[in-house]
């Protein structure tokens, strides 16, 4: 451990500012967030369908994880859950050992955190809230990931009429992650939820999520976990 700082390094799609600004947020006193970036490899309207761990592990991508671990990180997140839902948890499992050999870091991916934290909840009936730029597939395949049923209560988020063009994987890319307001977020979170939802899940590390959940947290008396509060949460647990 680095003194008496913890810092958790997280690794970001190039375009994505959403996970360290929320993590460094959530983050107690005592933790730093120290952050590298990575390009994503799709074309404009291709749908990632992800990629293994020998592809992604690039030599950028290889270079940017030993310059965190050189920044003082004492774990190492991938904050991309795309990765992991087309991945398996094989490739949860061969990030980790990969970057861990390669920098002496325990590292995960938010992928991972999720499961861990679903797991340790448990729920009964959750409700699944997507980003807007998750497609058909990415849906079916995240719910099928985390292990849940594939009627499994879902909505996407929905951004208005003004976004219904184009195709929905470009999206983010369109600037779809700065055009979510909480308070919108909130009061669709709070329309799709039943009287007997016992958990919110909201993957996606790009999604901004941290305001909307704290509310709905407090209407609904039940947790709300995101990819990024999962990451944070597992961050802390490797950094100990």
């Amino acid at each position: 451990m680095s003194g008496e700082v913890r810092r958790l390094g997280v690794l970001v799609v190039h375009n994505d500012p959403v996970p360290e600004a929320e993590i460094w947020r959530a983050a107690p006193a005592g933790v730093e967030i120290v952050t590298g970036r990575f390009a994503l490899q799709r074309a404009p309207g291709e749908e990632y369908l992800g990629e293994s761990v020998e592809d992604f592990l690039s030599e950028g991508v290889r270079r940017t994880l030993a310059d965190l671990s050189d920044a003082g990180a004492d774990a190492l997140a991938l904050c991309f859950v795309s990765v992991s839902v087309f991945g398996g948890t094989a490739f949860d499992t061969g990030f980790a050992e990969a970057v861990t050999a390669a920098t002496g870091v325990p590292a995960f991916t938010a992928g991972e955190a999720l499961r861990r934290r679903l797991s340790a909840l448990s729920p009964s009936d959750p409700l699944l809230i997507a980003p807007p730029w998750f497609t058909d597939r990415t849906v079916a395949g995240t719910a099928a990931y985390l292990g849940l049923p594939p009627d499994i209560r879902t909505h996407r988020y929905d951004l208005g009429p003004a976004w219904d063009t184009g195709t929905r994987q470009d999206l983010f890319d369109r600037g779809a992650k700065g055009h979510i307001p909480h308070t919108a977020l909130r009061d669709q979170i709070l329309a799709a939820a039943t009287p007997t939802t016992d958990a919110i899940l909201i993957p996606g590390s790009g999604f901004r999520t941290l305001d909307a959940a704290a509310e709905v947290e407090r209407k609904l008396g039940v947790p709300v976990v995101s990819a990024n509060s999962a990451v944070l949460g597992r961050g802390l647990e490797a950094a100990s």
